[in-house]
């Protein structure tokens, strides 16, 4: 993590929602790339398979040897585990605003109150 928790908890709200805009931010970006690297993956699968010859068991089994897929493959896997660290990041700092803090800027201000339905009596007419 960029910011210790020491370091969170002594920052003042605006500068915690500062660093959680930026991780947030990293992290969105960070997930673009790896879903683009993953899209390229499976076209390039794809791609293998149409002009491989043979049946689908010996296409696969082309695809599934390939070093070239193994390697991107791998490197699709390291920009998984650096994302789910970015999210840890952005989790982290943002359980760091205190609950009051958070009230102000929720979605959800109002708790909306729900109509009683009547009861069977009152349908009934008693």
């Amino acid at each position: 993590m960029s910011v210790s928790a020491d370091a969170l908890y002594k920052m003042s709200e605006v500068e915690l929602l500062a660093a959680y805009v930026d991780a947030r931010r990293q992290f969105v970006e960070k997930k673009f790339a790896r879903d683009t690297q993953r899209a390229r993956l499976e076209w390039l699968r794809a791609k293998m398979f149409v002009g491989s010859p043979g049946r689908v068991t010996e296409r696969n089994m082309a695809i599934g040897v390939s070093e070239e897929i193994a390697r991107k493959g791998q490197e699709l896997r390291e920009m998984t585990r650096e994302l789910d660290l970015l999210k840890v990041d952005v989790d982290v700092i943002g359980t760091s605003f205190d609950p009051a803090a958070r009230r102000h800027w929720s979605p959800h201000k109002r708790k909306t109150r729900f109509r009683a339905t009547p009861s069977a009596k009152a349908r009934r007419g008693r």
